[in-house]
Formats: C-alpha cells, sequence, structure tokens
C-alpha cells in the first residue's frame, strides 16, 4: 500500500492498527492476484520501448539537422522530447506497484540514455555534414546541447507529474 494513502487513512482518524490490517489485506490480494509482477512487467516493458523510442527519434534528428538550424532546430528537439517524455510518462503513470528506485530509474536512467544517444546520433550527423561535399554549407550542430535540450524536455513530463503529486500531499 502507498505511503501517500496510509497518511490519507492517518487524517481521516484511522487508528495505525486498523492501517496495518487495510495494507496487510491490501498487500495480500495485490500479490495473489499477480498485479505486482504484470505492474513490474508493463514498467520494464515501458523502459524498453522508451529506449527504442529514444533511437527511432534520434535517428529523426539527423535529416533535420539538414534542413533546419540554430534555435529552430533546438525548439523541434525540445517539442519531440516533449513528446516522447509524455509518452513515456503514460506508460508508467499508473502502475501502482512503483517503488522509489523505480522512480529514480524512470527519472535518471532513461533521460541519461536519452543524453548519451542523442549525443552520439548528432556526432554521427556533424560527420556525415563534414563528409559530403553537397553538406558543406550546412552548419554543424553541438551534439552536448542538442542532447542537453533532449534530456530536459524528455524529463519535462515525468518531473512535472511528480511536483503535481507532491503538491496533492
Amino acid at each position: 500500500m502507498r505511503e501517500g494513502f496510509k497518511d490519507k487513512l492517518r487524517e481521516k482518524g484511522w487508528s495505525d492498527d486498523d492501517i496495518a490490517k487495510a495494507a496487510g489485506i491490501w498487500d495480500s490480494v495485490s500479490e495473489r492476484s499477480g498485479s505486482k509482477h504484470l505492474d513490474l512487467f508493463v514498467y520494464w516493458a515501458g523502459l524498453v520501448v522508451s529506449i527504442i523510442l529514444n533511437v527511432v527519434v534520434s535517428g529523426i534528428i539527423i535529416p533535420m539537422m539538414f534542413m533546419i538550424h540554430g534555435l529552430a532546430l533546438i525548439g523541434l528537439v525540445f517539442v519531440m522530447a516533449l513528446f516522447f517524455g509524455w509518452i513515456f510518462y503514460i506508460l508508467i503513470r499508473d502502475i501502482e506497484n512503483m517503488e522509489v528506485h523505480h522512480h529514480i530509474i524512470a527519472g535518471l536512467f532513461i533521460p541519461a540514455i536519452a543524453l548519451v544517444n542523442v549525443f552520439i546520433i548528432v556526432n554521427i550527423g556533424n560527420r556525415l555534414i563534414s563528409g559530403l561535399p553537397s553538406l558543406l554549407d550546412v552548419p554543424k550542430v553541438s551534439p552536448f546541447q542538442i542532447s542537453v535540450v533532449y534530456a530536459i524536455g524528455f524529463t519535462v513530463p515525468y518531473l512535472v507529474s511528480q511536483l503535481g503529486k507532491k503538491r496533492q500531499d
């Protein structure tokens, strides 16, 4: 049973014994129904889908580098990151059995993978720009800048949801 739910029961006047009994019943039903295992499967599947989406989005950035430059490219990368971060948040939002380490993985691990992945892809794009004579007039892009913008945009929906939860508690 979630700690926030236990706190709400305390606020409603439930005794610690009653809360402990309710938590025991809740946990035993949760274990017997297999929902904890299903939630963990959905969580890990969501992480894998998120990593795959990040790779796909990174691949989309290369052609964009050839056509869009400067703040327009940064803005477009940020909007794409927000969109895919929102999809990731939807995937994991309703999983009830998430523990603290699951939130840490979701909040840090996936953006870190996105940061590294986008950095590598932008470097590949810059090498293509340098190596193809038809792209000599295309400006190179800062891999660090694009990676950080993407990681921030990807993380924003999750962070906003967590801040909203803290305000409700």
